[in-house]
This record gives structure tokens, sequence and C-alpha cells, in this order.
């Protein structure tokens, strides 16, 4: 199963740099936009201003480990990981899945 899904990031998949505690890496993964139902629009009003709730979806192969913090860019766009864990099929880790945000949110 592993080796079939990283056929399939290799072929479909996008370059992505992994920014984290482990050092950089570029590995191919899948990232899209998770689409609300109700609004498409990039920014809401929140009672501390406008804020940009869109997240990304981020799947990934299973030896490049995520953490919440951590940092991906990929098509000339940069996120930072919401949350994050492995995903196993079976016994075997299969692959990482996270949610991402933009990472002009992020608080310096």
């Amino acid at each position: 199963m592993t080796e079939q899904f990283a056929r399939i990031l290799q072929r479909w998949g996008a370059d992505a740099v992994l920014e984290g505690e482990s050092g950089k890496r570029t590995v191919r993964a899948f990232i899209q936009r998770v689409r609300r139902e109700d609004t498409d629009a990039p920014e809401e009003a929140t009672s501390f201003g406008a804020a940009d709730l869109r997240r990304w979806l981020y799947i990934g192969p299973e030896d490049a480990a995520l953490q919440a913090g951590d940092r991906v860019a990929c098509r000339g766009e940069d996120f930072i990981v919401q949350t994050a864990a492995a995903v196993y099929a079976g016994g075997e880790r299969s692959h990482w899945w996270a949610v991402l945000r933009p990472e002009r949110e992020a608080l310096s």
C-alpha cells in the first residue's frame, strides 16, 4: 500500500518544501484548498477584525512527519501546519495528513 501511494504522489503530486524541527526537505504531496459550503470569501469579519479563514488539506509521504507549527511551501504559497497526523492502513503508516493555513496569519 505504501509503495502504491508513493507512486501516486510521485506522478500526480506537487513539489512541496517542508520545514520543521528536523530541517528542510522537498517532497511530493497533494495540497488542495478546503472549500466551505457557505462562502468562498478569503476573509471574514471577526471581533478582532478581518481574518483569512481559508484552510488547505495536505496529504504527503509516510516518511515526512509534520507537526503543528511546521512550514510548508508549494506553488508559490507559504503555509503553517495547524494540525497533522499519521494515517495508517492496517498496521503500516500510509501517509501524513495535515490542515494548513496561510503563513501570513502567523503571529511574529
